[in-house]
């Protein structure tokens, strides 16, 4: 249930705490739990909390305050309606984490790639490289890949990328792949390597 806004308060104050709660829910979230959902529920609770104070309307926060509230069920061993998983036959293999992962791994094979064909390499060995790249920097940072375990890094990056070329990939793939391409579109392309590799290894 939302609180009445305080009429004094300052946007810049209410960020300015927020910040503060969100970096030590963040710190709960370092050190984990079990089922690891104690920092992503203070988050929630704090963005809620500093949304009340900037005078949101409850049914504007109502959809954030749902979420929040199904959390705490889980945590009291409800299983909130909210939080069931549909039941699907077309289910895709991974989530909505690890597929940005993948997606932000081609974006940054592509504009490497992009790169190094610019400097004179031939479009297939300009590929293998930027992939090799890519995968060097995801095993240095402890970073899954799809596919198969005993397939190398950089051949699951290029397969997982051909798979969504070729439209074989599900919406949530494209999506993402769509996002990212979009987001570094219009940078530079050094610094929109630079921004995949920080977003990669805080994801």
């Amino acid at each position: 249930m939302t609180t009445p806004a305080s009429p004094h308060v300052s946007a810049s104050d209410v960020l300015l705490e927020l910040s503060e709660q969100l970096r030590y829910a963040s710190e709960l979230d370092k050190i984990g739990e079990p089922d690891h959902r104690k920092g992503v529920t203070y988050s929630l609770a704090y963005v809620v909390q500093a949304l009340v104070r900037l005078n949101f309307q409850q049914d504007e926060l109502l959809p954030l305050e749902k979420i929040l509230h199904a959390l705490g069920d889980l945590e009291l061993g409800i299983q909130p309606a909210l939080l069931n998983k549909n039941i699907r036959t077309d289910a895709p293999k991974q989530g909505h984490k690890e597929t940005a992962l993948y997606a932000m791994a081609t974006v940054m094979i592509e504009l490497l790639a992009d790169r190094k064909i610019r400097n004179g390499e031939n479009i297939m060995t300009a590929e293998t490289d930027a992939a090799l790249e890519v995968s060097q920097f995801m095993s240095e940072n402890k970073l899954p890949f799809p596919g198969r375990l005993n397939t190398p890094g950089s051949k699951s990056l290029l397969n997982w990328r051909k798979n969504l070329k070729h439209g074989q990939k599900n919406k949530i793939a494209n999506s993402h792949y769509k996002h990212f391409s979009d987001f570094t579109g219009k940078m530079d392309p050094e610094i929109a390597v630079n921004m995949l590799r920080i977003r990669m290894v805080t994801h």
